[in-house]
């Protein structure tokens, strides 16, 4: 075997084993049950979960750097999507002080279309955080929720918040 060609298989190797390293570093949540699912999300295992306390609650993700993420599935199709949508607002306006929110962006999550709407605002201690929501209504006859609240400057928080709801699938 020529000097080449080991030193590609070396190169190969590493690469094999560092994507073995990367997926044993992730956790796959169901929701609500893996007996019954109606979507999962990946995350990096250092991220804490609150699992939901009953049916259409949320279970939220803490990331080590204090990002949150909330997650839950209620019934509902997509004529029922703005009804979501307001709730989310209700509970922004009773939980945050200077709400701002863009415009709603019409997106792909799991293939399936979504509207997507992102702000910022402040926490009851004053810290200024950026939202982003995202609400589709999946094939199963449930709309799936997914929220992330981060401090603007948490860069990685942010990302792998993304990464997170990026993993999103309906079941």
């Amino acid at each position: 075997m020529n000097f080449r060609k080991i030193q590609m298989l070396f190169v190969l190797s590493a690469l094999l084993l560092s994507t073995f390293a990367i997926a044993a570093d992730q956790v796959t949540i169901v929701y609500p049950t893996k007996d019954k699912p109606l979507f999962s999300v990946v995350a990096p295992k250092d991220w804490e979960l609150n699992p939901a306390e009953e049916e259409g609650g949320f279970f939220d993700l803490n990331g080590p750097s204090g990002a949150v993420l909330s997650f839950r599935a209620i019934a509902g199709s997509e004529k029922d999507l703005d009804n979501a949508m307001k709730e989310a607002g209700t509970f922004l306006g009773e939980n945050y002080k200077n709400v701002k929110l863009g415009d709603a962006k019409s997106v792909k999550i799991d293939g399936q279309p979504a509207i997507q709407l992102s702000g910022e605002g402040s926490d009851e201690d004053g810290n200024k955080v950026v939202f982003d929501m995202v609400w589709t209504a999946m094939d199963n006859g449930h709309i799936a929720e997914l929220w992330f609240v981060a401090e603007p400057g948490d860069k990685e928080g942010i990302a792998e918040a993304q990464a997170i709801l990026n993993s999103f699938k309906g079941e």
